[in-house]
């Protein structure tokens, strides 16, 4: 039933491009843990990246003092193990945790590991069994916006080393579709050509019309004024261009938190911060479930439906 309505969906907004001219999807995606599971920066291998994915999931009273439940990857990094999060030495401490979380509830005979477990060997099977290093939903999108002939633009982001690595990846199997890179640093705009950018709306047309692109995104920029979102990733958003709808994936997006967020939601013309909260709302800022975008091929496709059906009710 969920398929056929998928169909009908992605055909009505076939019929409307010709019609009335469907929207130009910007898809903005994150590398690490959106894409693939390794994280080479944060020295996580597949392994080390599910234990983190399980224990963003798994909820319980690590502790008896504990008035409720929480995830295990919230009760190490802020009730074990409090205080900054760029502090290095107390990253460290956490990632001994939450990289081990199976042998933690395996450790404490506690009865979540059977179903943890089951999840890890779910997520480890797809993995091993893909031809490639990222995920099946990805390449599931690619496929339907293309059978749908429905107009896109990838624009690769990412702090970590990888990103020259997927690019190569999605480019053999998706016969060299992303020829371009950029970087961003201090906010500014670099281009292969050598032109550089600070301009807001400049940025959004050239990422607009540039096609599909890898940007390397500036970590050190981010980490040294504290990890808050006006220093993360830009993300320029024109929500007066009806024609153009620019999505952002990341698994590190935090919807609750508007003053510390790996991306910089601003409107183009303003420069202003977009409330991180109103995009997540609107399907614009997504955050990416790592395990549900391995074990769910249409997760991607799932979260492009959401927010074109919302742009399509913005008055």
């Amino acid at each position: 039933m969920k398929s056929s309505l998928r169909i009908l969906f992605f055909l009505l907004i076939t019929f409307s491009a010709h019609v009335n001219g469907a929207p130009h999807l910007i898809l903005h995606i994150d590398v690490n843990q959106t894409l693939v599971a390794t994280d080479k920066a944060g020295d996580k291998s597949v392994e080390n990246s599910l234990n983190e994915m399980l224990a963003k999931k798994y909820l319980g009273r690590w502790d008896p003092n504990l008035p409720e439940e929480v995830s295990f990857y919230h009760y190490v990094n802020k009730i074990m193990i409090p205080g900054p999060a760029y502090d290095s030495e107390l990253y460290k401490q956490r990632k001994r945790y939450i990289q081990h979380f199976l042998d933690y509830l395996q450790e404490h005979n506690n009865p979540l590991y059977e179903s943890a477990l089951s999840d890890y060997k779910s997520a480890l099977k797809v993995l091993n069994s893909s031809e490639s290093t990222v995920f099946p939903s990805f390449y599931c999108l690619i496929e339907e916006l293309n059978k749908q002939q429905i107009s896109y633009s990838i624009i690769l982001r990412s702090f970590g080393k990888e990103l020259l690595d997927v690019r190569k990846e999605i480019n053999s199997h998706c016969n060299g579709m992303i020829s371009q890179t950029a970087k961003f640093q201090e906010g500014k705009l670099y281009l292969d050509n050598g032109k550089v950018i600070e301009n807001g709306q400049e940025i959004y047309l050239a990422l607009k019309g540039i096609g599909h692109v890898a940007i390397g995104d500036d970590w050190n920029y981010w980490n040294s004024h504290g990890l808050t979102a006006q220093h993360g990733k830009p993300f320029y958003i024109d929500r007066s261009d009806m024609k153009t709808l620019s999505i952002f994936f990341d698994d590190h997006i935090d919807e609750t938190d508007p003053i510390k967020n790996i991306i910089c939601p601003l409107d183009a013309k303003t420069n202003q911060l977009i409330p991180i909260k109103e995009l997540a709302e609107l399907g614009l800022a997504v955050h990416v479930e790592t395990l549900q975008a391995i074990l769910n091929k249409n997760y991607f496709i799932d979260h492009v439906e959401k927010a074109v059906a919302n742009h399509r009710r913005d008055p």
